[in-house]
């Protein structure tokens, strides 16, 4: 069996959010877990969400990019807030079982609303941590630190592609492959030492990995992985070291028009 993925970017509508504007809402976050009390649980996941949406998509890459700091002070507050969340969940596994009832703990002594609230909060934590500090980490990890935005918003699209061929392996695990398009590259390809590099991997034709073909305006990568024997996940980290290695994809996507 086998499965594609096709991943096809617009430029984003939003801008980037503020460093001040996302610790802010962490922060509201943490200060309702330090007070504690019968709502803390349930009010917290709020700011946590907010966080989750400003952090989607590129604008929420953009933010991390360059900002060591920040990701470190995010976590910082994720670290705080998923541990007053687990001594929620010890508390209430308590009540569980012993056959108790949740006075001072939750409003109306409520379980089944407890045990939502305390979803939504984890729910919440886990999609910053996991799905917006790993992507924007992943983006970081392929495009380089001193990336400029059109690579950051090219590798935001080549992470989403092989996050996805990761849910696929479990269908297929023996061969992945990505065929990347970069537009209006800005490269002139009439200079003797480009036009060298790329004929050198532009002359192959099984199309192998490494490949590379030039259209009008476009030049085209070709990466490709085939393990039949090993773990879930190899042949998308071979993906990835590839890519994130390849000198003249960085310089195709280092122009702003890219």
């Amino acid at each position: 069996m086998c499965g594609i993925v096709t991943i096809l970017s617009r430029p984003s509508g939003r801008s980037a959010p503020s460093g001040p504007e996302l610790l802010r809402r962490l922060d509201e976050a943490v200060e309702l877990a330090r007070v504690g009390g019968p709502a803390a649980v349930r009010d917290l996941a709020a700011p946590v969400e907010d966080v989750d949406r400003l952090l989607r998509g590129v604008p929420g890459v953009l933010a991390l990019a360059h900002q060591p700091s920040l990701r470190a002070a995010i976590e910082a507050r994720l670290d705080r807030l998923d541990a007053f969340v687990a001594a929620d969940e010890r508390r209430l596994e308590a009540v569980e079982i012993d056959g108790g009832d949740l006075a001072g703990g939750v409003e109306g002594g409520d379980l089944e609303a407890a045990n939502a609230a305390l979803v939504r909060a984890k729910d919440a934590l886990w999609i910053v941590r996991h799905d917006r500090l790993r992507t924007a980490n992943a983006v970081i990890e392929l495009a380089g630190r001193d990336a400029e935005p059109a690579a950051i918003v090219a590798f935001h699209a080549v992470q989403l592609a092989l996050s996805a061929i990761d849910r696929l392996e479990v269908r297929g695990r023996d061969s992945a492959g990505l065929h990347l398009f970069v537009w209006d590259h800005g490269l002139d390809l009439d200079d003797p030492d480009l036009r060298a590099r790329i004929d050198g991997r532009g002359n192959d034709g099984l199309f192998a990995s490494g490949a590379v073909r030039v259209a009008p305006q476009a030049i085209s990568f070709v990466y490709k992985a085939a393990a039949e024997i090993g773990e879930l996940g190899d042949n998308t980290a071979a993906l990835r070291e590839r890519i994130g290695r390849d000198p003249l994809l960085h310089l195709a996507l280092g122009a702003p028009s890219a």
